[in-house]
């Protein structure tokens, strides 16, 4: 082998080297692109710290919980199934078919518990309780 091929081997190792070289420590000054949703639900209203619910496996989840009144509760169908979601008690309310990804919500204003159903399954049950 020449002395000009092993010069260029040489050097491609190197550069690879310090290519492979990284800061894995954790500590860095970059800023973290990790979002959490605020402890405060603030005006009640959905994805701005409001309640969810997400369909899946066939259930809600969760199946039971309590909110302020005035919250706006909104379901995610995270199932490969179609969903729907109806009001099953005083507060009559049903949604359209949802399909995989879909959302729904659901303002709760009067306080009591206000059970719900799937509307395609309606062995899948859950309850807003409005405080």
């Amino acid at each position: 082998m020449t002395t000009k091929a092993l010069r260029l081997i040489a050097a491609l190792a190197a550069v690879t080297a310090l290519g492979s070289c990284g800061d894995d420590d954790g500590n860095s000054d970059e800023a973290s692109t990790e979002t959490t949703a605020p402890a405060d639900p603030g005006d009640g209203a959905a994805g701005d710290g409001g309640d969810q619910v997400s369909i899946e496996n066939f259930e809600f989840g969760p199946a039971d919980l309590t909110v302020a009144a005035g919250t706006t509760v909104r379901w995610t169908n995270d199932d490969d199934a179609v969903h729907s979601v109806r009001g099953d008690g005083d507060l009559e309310y049903e949604s359209d078919d949802l399909s995989q990804d879909d959302t729904f919500e659901q303002t709760f204003d009067d306080p009591g518990e206000q059970p719900y159903i799937c509307g395609k399954h309606s062995y899948m049950k859950g309850t807003v309780t409005v405080e």
